[in-house]
């Protein structure tokens, strides 16, 4: 299964900067009128749990009710057997709770401590993985609650997996059970056997089994033994396709470049950029060969995602016709006519290139700069064409 968000998706992610969603924000008075309004940034900024900063200067911190005391904070959660329904028939009043660190005082009184999961039980333990298959990386672990480590792993500002998933803009993986109801030493040694199934398989794990477990010995990436599968292949991304889990090692060790130092190129493909290339201006450069942000993405995919990472898609595309987004289908929108007017307003092609790069590269495309700029002074050239014939030498 591909864990990769839609580019769709990602674009969405990419544009909303903490600027922009600071900008949104301001406009409205409650964070509620935020997610009614402009529910694209609102849920971006929730996913990157920007909401408390980004209304830190709006009454009641952008809250519709009014300061909450703890005397009511305690009166509305008991209102609720559990935290979860606190949280969705009381939102404010959760998210107050929450912030204050109130949440295991005022339900202290309540069956379990308000969680919603059954009476503890010592046989209802299970074993769970999650899997990111993109980059053949893997989390096993036990718990006898996976709601609430479901939470943990994913929305954890220190857990290594939500971390991971946030920093590469890929989306959350569902977990699979492996093992269910056992008891707690049993879990134990299964977790261990997992582990070890899983590393033994070659996925790179962000937790290391523990010392002792069941499954046989675990593979490590040393050194010596990554330099060794580096050396069987010629470049880089030989590399990446036959050997991704040490690939997935070499890369999170930043040993990249020391592995391949000897390599010809370095390890780098003829067609392959090398790290660093795409920089602000090479990417201009790059994105000014189109005419939207499609044929962009189809041909120049190394451009595309560092301009996509960086939040430059708008910028690169600005000046662009309908700002670098492609028409309807089957809708043609620069016509001979229109094109004709366009360049009519400057004089030189050079001109029209860096004011209307839609226009003019549609104009390219079309065959059409020479009609265009027939009636222009000397055909819309900066300067008179240099003749190509030999003169003669005495």
């Amino acid at each position: 299964m591909n864990h990769l968000k839609t580019l769709e998706q990602l674009f969405e992610n990419t544009r909303w900067t903490e600027e922009k969603l600071q900008d949104e924000a301001n406009q409205y008075k409650t964070r509620a009128e935020f997610r009614k309004n402009s529910n694209s940034a609102y849920l971006t900024s929730s996913r990157r749990g920007l909401l408390d900063e980004l209304f830190k200067n709006h009454p009641n911190q952008g809250n519709i009710n009014k300061k909450w005391t703890t005397k009511q904070l305690r009166e509305e959660a008991d209102k609720f057997e559990t935290r979860e329904d606190f949280r969705i028939k009381n939102s404010p009043a959760y998210h107050a709770s929450k912030r204050r660190n109130l949440m295991d005082d005022i339900f202290k009184n309540h069956t379990n401590n308000g969680y919603s999961f059954k009476k503890w039980e010592d046989n209802n333990y299970v074993i769970y993985v999650y899997e990111l298959e993109e980059y053949n990386m893997a989390y096993v672990g036990l718990t006898n609650n996976m709601e609430r480590r479901d939470k943990d792993h994913l929305f954890g500002e220190k857990e290594a997996l939500g971390k991971f998933c946030k920093k590469n803009n890929i989306s959350y993986p569902t977990h699979k059970i492996l093992e269910k109801d056992i008891d707690s030493k049993t879990a134990r040694e299964k977790e261990n056997y997992w582990v070890n199934h899983y590393t033994e398989l070659g996925w790179d794990m962000f937790n290391i089994a523990k010392p002792g477990g069941l499954g046989g010995h675990v593979i490590r990436w040393t050194k010596k033994r990554l330099q060794k599968e580096v050396d069987k292949y010629t470049t880089r991304r030989e590399f990446q396709q036959k050997q991704k889990p040490a690939y997935i090692a070499v890369a999170k060790r930043k040993l990249m470049d020391e592995l391949f130092k000897n390599h010809t190129n370095q390890g780098y493909s003829t067609k392959q950029k090398r790290e660093g290339y795409w920089n602000k201006k090479t990417i201009q450069e790059e994105s000014d060969k189109y005419e939207t942000r499609n044929e962009f993405q189809q041909n120049s995919r190394g451009a595309y995602k560092a301009a996509l990472k960086r939040g430059l898609l708008d910028e690169l595309f600005k000046n662009n016709i309908n700002q670098g987004y492609s028409t309807k289908k089957g809708k043609v929108y620069w016509t001979k006519e229109k094109l004709q007017k366009v360049s009519d307003k400057y004089k030189t092609r050079n001109e029209f290139r860096k004011n209307n790069k839609g226009a003019y590269i549609s104009s390219l495309r079309q065959g059409l700069l020479d009609e265009l700029f027939k009636k222009h002074t000397n055909q819309g050239y900066t300067h008179i064409k240099k003749s190509h014939k030999k003169t003669s030498q005495n």
